[in-house]
């Protein structure tokens, strides 16, 4: 990994358990957590954006498995509650976004 790489730290679970699992990794991570739910399936990724020097460790794997079996043992429909991490690169994301789009290609165009 390169300095300033990221952790991306995911959960993904039915859209019913949204809000709760939402909590308890801002809870654990503190900070606020981005949701994306697939309008098809009705499942929620859950994830946190961490530095990669600050890592992710067995300890806290540990502290959100406990929640999510807390949260099953309430009745809670959390499913499997897969907890995944992966890198994301580094990116200047000021930038990026720009070779999404040509100018050849737009409508109209911009000016």
């Amino acid at each position: 990994m390169n300095p300033g790489d990221l952790l991306k730290v995911s959960v993904t679970v039915p859209l019913e358990a949204e809000e709760a699992v939402a909590g308890w990794v801002e809870h654990v991570f503190r900070q606020a957590p981005a949701l994306y739910t697939d309008e098809e399936t009705l499942w929620t990724e859950v994830s946190v954006f961490l530095p990669a020097e600050r890592g992710f460790t067995p300890r806290t794997r540990a502290r959100l498995e406990a929640g999510l079996q807390r949260l099953r043992a309430h009745g809670l429909p959390v499913g499997r509650g897969v907890i995944r991490v992966r890198a994301v690169p580094r990116r200047n994301w000021a930038e990026a976004w720009k070779r999404h789009f040509s100018r050849s290609t737009s409508a109209g165009g911009c000016s």
